[in-house]
């Protein structure tokens, strides 16, 4: 009998023993990585609204705190608790902001204007020569517009050059490495090379911006928000909120901002 009980007993050590392990295998209960090929973020983050503040167009600095153009054409920054009206009388239509959180913009008849330090006080200061539809800047602090005969032109820091691949563009954005990407005039991603342009998908858009690891997120026709991801088949667009935007603006290691169809503004964290 005592030995029936002591192989009983082993048996049913053995398995909760194995129970135990079994349980201790399986996934713990924290967020599954989204598709994005060694991005750190995950699917906890959640698109938020900043306040009761509209916008027009967005951009972000180096701290990943929203610029944005409301809908009167007054300049406003995030300053990480509310918002704040930006320095000057300067009303524009779009906006960037470079990574010494210089705001680059284009005023209300298209002509390009920034900030500069006179040892004083920061002033708003007129680039001459250029008017353009929209604006980014590079890593270098170098300035890229789409003009207004949609032409693509940067700024070397003595004048404007139109870039060496021609092109026509709608929108444009500036990866970290200073490649720029543009919405074609058929809607299209297109990215630069250097002496030519390279279309990157067949999705559509009528917004872009350019990430850290330079990939580009979209705003796509029927207004939603899109990451590129590579894929064995080349670039994807991977949806990433079921809110319709207009605009898109994202920084290096940073999350998106957006300006929704109904102008509001929202940010992914």
């Amino acid at each position: 009998m005592n030995r029936i009980f002591v192989c009983i007993f082993s048996l049913l050590s053995i398995a909760l023993l194995l129970d135990t392990e079994h349980t201790q295998a399986q996934p713990s209960n924290r967020a599954l990585q989204l598709p994005s090929g060694g991005d750190s973020r995950t699917s906890t983050l959640a698109w938020s609204t900043m306040g009761n503040t509209t916008g027009i167009d967005i951009a972000l600095d180096a701290s990943n705190n929203p610029w944005i153009i409301n809908s009167t054409n007054d300049i406003f920054r995030h300053n990480g608790t509310s918002w704040q009206q930006y320095i000057g009388s300067v009303k524009a239509l779009a906006i960037a902001v470079d990574s010494n959180n210089t705001p680059w913009v284009i005023g209300m008849d298209n002509s390009i204007w920034t900030v500069r330090n006179n040892g004083r006080s920061d002033s708003w200061v007129l680039l001459l020569d250029k008017k353009g539809i929209d604006i980014a800047v590079g890593s270098n602090g170098n300035p890229w517009i789409i003009d207004l005969n949609n032409d693509i032109f940067f700024h070397n820091g003595t004048s404007w050059q139109q870039y060496a691949g021609g092109g026509k563009g709608l929108a444009i954005a500036v990866g970290p490495d200073n490649t720029p990407w543009v919405i074609g005039m058929d809607n299209r991603v297109w990215k630069g090379t250097g002496s030519s342009w390279v279309a990157v998908a067949e999705t559509q858009a009528k917004d872009l911006a350019v990430d850290g690891s330079g990939l580009p997120w979209i705003i796509g026709m029927d207004g939603t928000a899109m990451e590129g991801t590579n894929t064995r088949s080349g670039l994807t667009f991977q949806p990433h909120n079921r809110y319709s935007g207009k605009a898109i603006e994202i920084r290096v290691n940073g999350q998106p901002s957006m300006i929704a169809t109904d102008n509001t503004v929202w940010q992914r964290r």
